[in-house]
């Protein structure tokens, strides 16, 4: 569900902090995400904290990135060195303090468990390199191919069942971005 929020909040932030504005069909299609991302919330049968959590600091990282305007090796370096003291932090917590997979991993568990930064950054650093040269608030709502193919697969491989509700909230966001990309293609054809 944050992954459904996080779109709205970039473009949210867009708009208050950036002034970017938006057409009468990108406002309608950003009404039609937050329905659907509104009814999600509700059938959730409580406040969704976690999921806010997620969109809010995601929408905030990518405002920053936008602000900031470094390149993305430059970005993810200082990204990298103000995280490296947690990381420490937490490795030592997770050795000495709750051995979990530290200890109790295979060698090939535990052998991985540096690689999955590797595997992090390449993301990281084409999302930072995109974020510079479009929008917020169309960075924002490119967001939803993530969790829509996370849906897809869900649906497809796994067989997860799928309320009608669900799917009707999936719909809405997905007719939304498609308003919304037919707005930014007649902006870019004028």
């Amino acid at each position: 569900l944050g992954y459904f929020m996080s779109p709205l909040v970039s473009v949210f932030m867009g708009y208050v902090f950036l002034r970017e504005r938006l057409s009468p069909l990108q406002y309608l299609a950003v009404f039609l995400a937050i329905a659907s991302v509104l009814y999600m919330s509700l059938s959730a049968g409580s406040i969704p904290w976690i999921s806010l959590s997620l969109a809010l600091s995601f929408g905030a990282y990518g405002l920053v990135k936008k602000k900031a305007g470094l390149n993305p090796y430059t970005s993810m370096t200082l990204e990298t060195w103000v995280m490296l003291p947690l990381a420490a932090v937490f490795f030592y917590l997770a050795y000495y303090k709750a051995p979990l997979v530290v200890i109790y991993g295979s060698v090939a568990q535990v052998s991985w468990l540096p690689l999955t930064g590797v595997v992090t950054v390449l993301p990281l650093l084409f999302y930072s390199a995109g974020v510079t040269k479009v929008r917020l608030s169309t960075a924002g709502l490119l967001q939803y191919l993530a969790p829509t193919m996370t849906f897809l697969l869900g649906v497809f491989l796994y067989h997860e069942p799928m309320p009608t509700g669900r799917i009707l909230a999936f719909c809405g966001i997905w007719l939304a971005l498609l308003m919304y990309s037919v707005a930014l293609y007649r902006q870019r054809a004028r």
